[in-house]
């Protein structure tokens, strides 16, 4: 999985590892201890992958890499669409209990 979004797999693709393997989503990586989500959030152009993502793992946006990266950080880092902070950001506040909302 962490493979296949840093190298921009199409968005059908990812949904194919998610349904072969939906564990894959909350599998670290070993050097950085960074799950898919943070390499979504750095390297996709597809808003949309990160709402699938966030779809099956939204406690991922809390999640912090080995140097207390999380998600919402790499998304910045890689300039990341303004829905996908949106996103993240809409699921931690609701996450949180600062906000009720529907989110994906």
């Amino acid at each position: 999985m962490h493979l296949a979004l840093h190298g921009y797999a199409p968005i059908d693709f990812i949904k194919a590892l998610i349904k072969a393997y939906p564990k894959a989503l909350l599998k670290e990586d070993v050097e950085y201890k960074r799950l898919p989500l943070h390499y979504a959030c750095l390297h996709t152009p597809y808003p949309e992958l990160i709402e699938l993502l966030l779809k099956h793992n939204r406690d991922a946006t809390f999640k912090a890499n080995f140097d207390v990266r999380m998600p919402l950080h790499y998304a910045a880092f890689g300039c990341a669409h303004e829905y996908v902070f949106k996103q993240l950001l809409d699921i931690m506040l609701i996450i949180s209990g600062m906000r009720v909302n529907s989110a994906p």
